[in-house]
């Protein structure tokens, strides 16, 4: 997923919006308790929501996750589980990871997870399947500087040319979608350590990333509430 560039810098940082923390859930932190601590229970998602029911199947679709910007290998929904497992592997260090867990709410019964994170939650790769087919899969990394981020988004939007992104401004935080009938690829951008940044990269079945809050209307409400919470700047849209 690299595609490498130089330099600027930008990075301030609020309370998280509750789309952040919900996705950042998809991998193990899918549950944390007060401490931020894997292991415990969320309440950001919504427990009184229904689960949504599993796609009796996945249309193809343009939008993909690629593991390097530069080749042609790509993560597509509808795949089996089997065979994406290790496609992330140069992001993961040696230790210091932990497994994932189903997020919270999602029926057991029609979902599974797979995949790995780092404890303090800056990278990891998460897989939500049903039946072992991939119907969710989230990356998170950070890099160096906003450019290099930003270097991410524009190859994405070269790779799947043939979909118009979105792109909202909330705060701090920057969200790019692309919606292919019922496939949402997103990419947010938040501030990290220093003058890093934070990307969430999440490629999903339509109505299980609703469920997770990462959608254009559940990020711009979410990114609404920070902005009255926290004086920072309001939602901004741009294709």
């Amino acid at each position: 997923m690299r595609a490498r560039q130089a330099a600027g810098s930008r990075a301030t940082s609020h309370k998280p919006l509750a789309t952040i923390v919900a996705i950042t859930t998809l991998m193990c932190l899918y549950g944390c308790d007060g401490a931020g601590k894997p292991g415990g229970t969320s309440s950001i998602l919504d427990s009184s929501a229904p689960s949504p029911a599993p796609p009796k199947e996945i249309a193809s679709s343009a939008l993909a996750l690629y593991p390097s910007l530069d080749g042609d290998e790509k993560l597509s929904l509808g795949v089996k589980v089997s065979s994406v497992e290790e496609m992330f592997q140069e992001l993961k260090p040696k230790n210091h990871t932990v497994p994932t867990t189903l997020p919270q709410g999602l029926s057991p019964d029609d979902y599974a997870a797979n995949g790995w994170e780092v404890g303090d939650t800056t990278a990891g790769f998460g897989l939500i399947s049903s039946g072992q087919r991939v119907v969710a899969a989230i990356v998170r990394e950070s890099v160096k500087d906003r450019d290099e981020a930003d270097a991410i988004v524009t190859g994405y939007t070269r790779k799947v040319s043939s979909v118009t992104p979105h792109k909202y401004d909330l705060g701090d935080n920057t969200y790019t979608f692309w919606e292919d009938g019922q496939t949402l690829l997103m990419i947010l951008e938040s501030p990290g350590k220093k003058d890093s940044v934070q990307l969430t990269l999440a490629l999903g079945y339509k109505p299980v990333m609703e469920y997770l809050r990462a959608d254009p209307i559940h990020a711009q409400i979410d990114g609404r509430k920070v902005g009255t919470d926290t004086g920072a700047k309001g939602a901004s849209s741009r294709s």
